[in-house]
């Protein structure tokens, strides 16, 4: 089965289709839903505002405001070392007074001037529509801004949901470069930065319960939590939930069929080889079965589209349930055989 090389009439009739069409999950009053519990905090602020000729001092006065999640920071996501010790102290001076760093500040401050609260707004909404259908789960206390001089991306604890703002400057912002490959920086946008947050999320609350998963466990376990990011984020484009260009998406509407089939008859689907499943759902510059103008991860939106036929063809299923049904009854529910 060959899989269409340059997108043509198709790719006309995909534009026109799916990317915009409202999830029913989305469709509810969420005006009696009260996520007041948390609260967003600057750390990256904070943080650039050490005083460099007391460095001690500030630790201590940012201990008492963060808590443990500071030195949670300093050794997890800066990777410097705990924050009573007298080399971290100085290894955060030299980082602080660095010329690369301070320019990566700058950025945030420029990028992020108008503050945060178009992400607020809509951090708040996901959690009012996770809330909303599983009131027994748990939301973070804190939600907490972050510069991680390119160290950790995210960061969850029981309580806590941060982020690194310098993962979100732009596509165009040259310092990537040197430290991302290409196919990684598309996903450095700011309308990524809430999908990403909200994944970390969910991904903690919702762990895959196959430790050592077959294809298709996987395709469908990322496929629920992207359903589930679709549910939460009902404005944001599933191209972008998904990490995608608008022309891999519509690539990979154009060529569902083709890669569903590639799949099943070269029997990957039940592999357990970590390196079959990690072709198909891991980042790299493509999937590497398919041609270089297929997007990475297309095990992924596969499973997405499953658990979405899944939904249509069993319409009483509700969010909570679909998250408990293993992979294969979702499969088998679905009837997924795309034309």
């Amino acid at each position: 089965m060959k899989i269409l090389k340059y997108l043509q009439l198709l790719l006309v009739a995909t534009t026109l289709f799916s990317c915009r069409e409202k999830n029913k999950f989305s469709d509810v009053d969420l005006s009696g839903v009260a996520v007041d519990t948390f609260k967003f905090e600057r750390l990256d602020i904070d943080y650039r505002d050490i005083d460099t000729n007391n460095v001690a001092g500030s630790l201590a006065t940012l201990k008492e405001r963060y808590g443990d999640y500071i030195n949670l920071f300093s050794l997890h996501v800066l990777n410097v070392g705990h924050i009573d010790s007298v080399s971290t102290h100085a290894i955060i001076k030299q980082f602080l007074s660095h010329p690369e760093y301070r320019k990566i500040f700058m950025a945030c401050d420029s990028v992020y001037s108008d503050g945060f609260a178009k992400e607020e707004s809509e951090i708040t909404s996901a959690f009012r529509y996770f809330k909303y259908y599983f009131p027994e789960k748990n939301i973070p206390k804190r939600i907490i801004v972050q510069m991680s001089g390119f160290g950790q991306n995210t960061a969850v604890t029981n309580d806590v949901l941060a982020i690194s703002l310098d993962y979100y400057l732009g596509t165009e912002y040259d310092a990537y470069k040197s430290y991302m490959y290409e196919y990684m920086i598309r996903n450095c946008t700011r309308e990524k930065l809430v999908p990403n947050m909200m994944y970390a999320w969910i991904q903690t609350e919702f762990t895959n319960p196959v430790p050592a998963p077959k294809l298709i466990d996987a395709m469908v376990y990322e496929g629920k939590l992207h359903y589930l990011l679709e549910v939460m984020l009902p404005e944001t484009k599933k191209e972008v939930i998904m990490g995608y260009t608008k022309e891999q998406w519509d690539w990979c509407k154009a060529n569902e069929s083709a890669m569903w089939h590639f799949i099943a008859e070269n029997k990957h689907l039940y592999s357990t080889d970590r390196l079959d499943v990690s072709k198909y759902t891991g980042v790299a510059p493509k999937t590497a079965y398919f041609p270089d103008e297929s997007p990475d991860r297309t095990g992924i939106w596969i499973g997405w589209q499953i658990v979405k036929e899944y939904i249509k063809n069993n319409p009483d299923v509700t969010l909570d349930k679909l998250m408990e049904t293993d992979a294969q009854t979702i499969l088998s529910g679905s009837r997924y055989n795309p034309k």
